[in-house]
């Protein structure tokens, strides 16, 4: 009996599917269609992280004063959150910080002002007080035998408390004048300087209260 050959049937609907692989053979991989008028897109790559380091805090403007044998520094910092001011009194080996924020800087320029020029600016100065966002802040003029001094503490935030102490400077109250510049330019960028980015340096005074 002589063995005949098998025809498969026309296709009537398509393209005749590719046969099936024999058992035991992986199936190779169907590649992605391709959409009309080119390749598809090649995927987008993910963002660099950024440094674990990277600062998130930026430097808007600062000053150096040095009053008597005191250092203040004086820096007006940006972060997402808004402007704050941190002071820092370095005296003797030891530093003591408070944060003020951008609203409270103003005040600091007027308080420091009013004590510079002897107590006789203008009126309604003398609330030696302000309440800002979570914090409070106190202004008490002191007085030792090494001279008169102002003692700036701030109550609330991360630090229970904090304190500075800012000798007059002397004659004519200098470095509470040297404040008092110092915060009118700081306060003049809160409102809608651009700052500088660097750093002014001024010192006065003879003896070392405080």
């Amino acid at each position: 009996m002589e063995a005949t050959a098998s025809k498969e049937a026309p296709s009537r609907g398509g393209p005749v599917p590719p046969p099936a692989p024999p058992q035991g053979v992986p199936m190779p991989p169907i590649p992605a269609p391709v959409p009309p008028g080119g390749a598809p897109p090649a995927p987008q790559p993910h963002p660099p992280a950024p440094p674990a380091n990277a600062p998130t805090d930026i430097l808007v403007t600062s000053r150096t004063l040095k009053v008597e044998a005191k250092l203040f520094y004086l820096d007006l910092k940006e972060n997402p959150r808004g402007r704050y001011l941190k002071i820092t009194e370095k005296s003797y080996g030891q530093r003591s910080t408070i944060i003020v924020p951008e609203q409270g800087v103003g005040w600091f320029a007027d308080m420091f002002a009013f004590h510079a020029s002897g107590g006789d600016g203008a009126p309604g100065l003398a609330v030696e007080e302000l309440q800002v966002e979570n914090k409070a802040f106190f202004f008490d003029v002191g007085e030792n035998p090494r001279g008169r001094f102002l003692k700036v503490s701030e109550r609330g935030g991360p630090a229970t408390r904090s304190l500075l102490i800012v000798p007059d400077g002397g004659e004519a109250n200098a470095g509470w004048a040297q404040f008092a510049h110092a915060l009118t330019h700081i306060n003049d960028v809160v409102k809608g300087g651009d700052g500088d980015g660097g750093e002014g340096v001024e010192s006065g005074g003879k003896s070392s209260a405080g």
